[in-house]
């Protein structure tokens, strides 16, 4: 029994099994003696017992034996874990006491259980100072919320996850880090996160460099854009210019003429004015600066609309197919504008294709998604298309297409300012341009406008003009701080019957304002001027009357400022350059709409 009791608690398994077959001999023998199976003499009289006890022994002396040689092999092995781990956690205190990276040790929520002393020479902070305390304390007020998230990403996912955030050094400056992070599973059953960072103060100021040469790159494709722009710029209104001059100076040098030459020689002016006045709106359209009246249509009906016109511009050799569906797609936009994008890509399809072939114009709509990646907000467009199967175009030409006076046609053919137009319409109506073309493969346009609510009726706001506009007396203020034009306007409006008194900047028209004893009925009115412009003028106007009828003249000003302006009660836009007439109609309109009462 003492020998299978030592084998047991000494795990020596010859002494187990010696004892085991000893301890079974004796018994055995001594059941047997009892039962006088054995022959005389009897056992432990003949000494077979005592026999047996020396087997025991030594057994029991062999598995001393064998357990301290395995005992001696235990120790060894557990001595060389001793030092593996001394040395494994000497390489660790070296590694994190020596590498240029911060290393830290969180729990699971967020509190600092480890900083390597990288800290002190990086951040200035003793470890001391961080452990206990909870990382987001250090954390830039701002980057908060993305640690916070990191970590929550690391503890559900498993995996590493980098961060670049700002931390609070001692100093009280804020340092750059990108940190790695990852969770393990401490010896005592805790989550725990593992925290490597570089101090990313190079990276960054390398990405701020690499933005300004960016920047400076953008800044010089923009002046070799505008540098193109001027150039065109000066060769058209050059030309205009020309005939205008001309024909001004001959009639100032004979001014005998008959009245037909002097008719011929007016009306050449009154052309090239009128191609000046189209290329400025081109121009303003283009920098998105082009004074618009918006109002809700049907795009379908508007195309429809211009269906025989533009039939007439593809010729016999186009076969153009509109496929529209009027009462769907409605969007808010300056019919003008929206005829003139549907004509420059008409025109464009049509002389991509001189042997002929087909355009097609679609509409549809489209939905944007928040992670689409595109660069509009999601939400519903209407979705316009002009297809051809034409010649096509390259991907070096597809970059360059909406720049200013670029054009792949001959010289006079066109001038270049189409596309550029349109892109500046769209870019303005809070929508986006797209173009899929290769040579050979022909070209399709999109175009995507917000969608907007089919109203209960689309109003007409296009102005009537009536020819036979006339003053009855009414008073009429007007401010307008260019001379020239504020002398044609005073001229034009009391050769009309109206009564006028006219000012140079908003401030002198409040002062006429105080100053009169009588009412000024309508108010003629610039957008810019200098110390008051005319919308401010019109407010400060409107805050004494409430229905006091205005009239803005500008031909450049910034759109938010336009949308302001027609805001005010009883207000119409009249873009510059205008024909008499449609300054007498709209004064006229506002008048009469005063007089009767209606807004």
């Amino acid at each position: 029994m003492l020998t299978v009791l030592s084998g047991v608690l000494m795990g020596g398994r010859g002494a187990i099994v010696g004892g085991v077959l000893a301890f079974s001999a004796v018994q055995w023998l001594s059941y047997a003696e009892s039962q006088a199976w054995l022959p005389e003499p009897r056992l432990m009289e003949s000494g077979v017992m005592p026999v047996m006890l020396v087997v025991s022994f030594a057994s029991v002396a062999l598995f001393l034996y064998m357990a301290d040689r395995n005992l001696r092999g235990v120790l060894r092995e557990r001595a060389d874990q001793r030092r593996e781990i001394e040395a494994s956690r000497e390489r660790y205190r070296v590694l994190t006491e020596n590498t240029v990276a911060l290393v830290s040790e969180l729990d699971s929520a967020g509190q600092i259980l480890y900083v390597s002393p990288q800290h002190r020479e990086r951040l200035g902070w003793d470890p001391e100072e961080l452990v206990g305390h909870p990382a987001a304390e250090f954390v830039h007020p701002d980057d908060q919320a993305l640690l916070v998230s990191s970590m929550r990403r690391i503890l559900e996912s498993g995996e590493p996850i980098t961060t670049r955030y700002r931390v609070r050094a001692r100093d009280g400056e804020w340092r750059h880090l990108e940190s790695g992070g990852r969770a393990y599973t401490a010896s005592d059953g805790s989550i725990r996160i593992i925290v490597v960072s570089m101090d990313s103060k190079e990276r960054v100021r390398a990405e701020a460099a690499l933005q300004e040469v960016e920047a400076q790159l953008r800044i010089s494709q923009r002046m070799e854009s505008l540098g193109r722009l001027a150039g065109g710029v000066a060769h058209d209104f050059n030309n205009l210019l020309t005939v205008i001059l001309g024909s001004a100076r001959w009639l100032e040098r004979h001014p005998d003429l008959p009245p037909e030459e002097v008719r011929e020689f007016a009306s050449g002016i009154v052309q090239s004015a009128q191609r000046s006045a189209d290329l400025t709106r081109q121009l303003l359209a283009f920098s998105r600066k082009q004074v618009v009246e918006t109002c809700v249509l049907d795009l379908d009906e508007r195309i429809d609309d211009l269906a025989r016109i533009l039939k007439s511009l593809a010729g016999d050799e186009i076969n153009l197919v509109t496929v529209t569906h009027p009462g769907r797609h409605f969007v808010e936009a300056d019919p003008s504008q929206i005829e003139q994008i549907v004509v420059n890509l008409v025109a464009n399809a049509c002389d991509a294709m001189p042997k002929g072939g087909t355009v097609s114009i679609h509409t549809g709509k489209a939905r944007i998604g928040e992670h689409d990646g595109a660069e509009l907000p999601a939400g519903e467009y209407v979705r316009l298309e002009v297809e051809d199967d034409g010649i096509g175009m390259s991907q070096a030409t597809r970059l360059r297409i909406f720049e200013p006076f670029f054009t792949t046609k001959e010289m006079g053919s066109g001038t270049g300012l189409g596309l550029s137009t349109v892109y500046g319409i769209v870019s303005q109506g809070g929508g986006q341009i797209r173009v899929n073309s290769e040579p050979g493969q022909g070209s399709r346009f999109q175009i995507l406008l917000p969608l907007v609510e089919q109203p209960t009726s689309v109003p007409d706001l296009e102005h009537r003009v009536e020819p036979t506009a006339s003053g009855r007396g009414e008073r009429l203020l007007l401010a307008e701080d260019e001379p020239a034009v504020r002398q044609f306007t005073r001229r034009l409006l009391e050769e009309a019957g109206y009564c006028v008194t006219a000012v140079s900047n908003g401030v002198e028209a409040l002062e006429r304002m105080g100053e009169s004893d009588e009412e000024y009925e309508l108010l003629v009115t610039d957008v810019a001027m200098p110390e008051m412009g005319g919308v401010e003028l019109a407010q400060r106007c409107t805050e004494r009357d409430s229905g006091f009828p205005v009239v803005f003249v500008s031909g450049y000003t910034d759109p938010e400022l336009a949308k302001e302006g027609l805001r005010i009660a009883r207000s119409r836009w009249l873009k510059k350059p205008f024909a008499p007439e449609e300054l007498l109609a709209r004064v006229r309109q506002l008048l009469d709409a005063k007089a009767q009462g209606v807004a």
